[in-house]
């Protein structure tokens, strides 16, 4: 109730901290119409991270009648203000066709904007572009550069896939001199981000 009154004030992140509370049904009965209620005013209101738990809702259909247009509209607002999970949920959409007319320039640029910004998965799916030539000349050094940037950020902020990709590159030598004990190094940080296949090639090579 209290928050319920700030939000009413104009506390817009206390809508926004409504809107998750709805959502997930935290000290609260679930509700999806209530959260996306909340997170609206909250987005309104100037809180990015709300535009894109909004837009989470509309891609979804919960608590509000499903609209990709609406979702990539509120993205973009959120990606425009340097919310990195945005920027990175629009490159899957530029990236696969869906809402948008598929660009991979364009998704290649919102992934490098999202990276910019310490999302791992962003750094993550450049190089996986970069490594595979998907829509780009193909650019092997360029993707284990990108593979670094994913594995060397904050534990929240850090990708494992990237760890562990780049781990594996390092065993088998391919587009890199071979080299184990990087690959460890490598292997060890992935399962510090808690992804098993990191764990058990980890203990392959100790």
């Amino acid at each position: 109730k209290l928050s319920e009154k700030a939000c009413d004030g104009g506390v817009f992140d206390s809508c926004y901290r409504l809107g998750i509370k709805y959502e997930i049904g935290l000290e609260v009965k679930q509700d999806s119409f209530k959260a996306v209620r909340f997170y609206q005013r909250a987005c309104d209101g100037g809180v990015i991270e709300s535009c894109f738990m909004l837009a989470s809702m509309y891609k979804s259909g919960k608590g509000v009648k499903q609209d990709i247009f609406k979702a990539i509209e509120l993205e973009r607002k959120a990606c425009d203000n340097n919310s990195s999970l945005a920027c990175y949920s629009l490159a899957l959409s530029y990236k696969e066709g869906n809402g948008v007319r598929q660009n991979i320039h364009k998704a290649i640029e919102l992934y490098q904007k999202a990276c910019d910004n310490n999302l791992g998965i962003g750094c993550t799916q450049l190089g996986l572009i970069y490594d595979r030539g998907d829509g780009v000349e193909k650019n092997p050094l360029k993707a284990v550069v990108q593979y670094e940037k994913a594995c060397s950020g904050d534990f929240i902020e850090a990708d494992a896939r990237g760890c562990m990709i780049l781990g594996l590159m390092y065993v088998n030598g391919s587009d890199v001199v071979e080299n184990k004990s990087k690959a460890k190094k490598l292997f060890g940080r992935a399962c510090d981000l808690q992804l098993a296949e990191g764990c058990e090639e980890y203990k392959i090579l100790n």
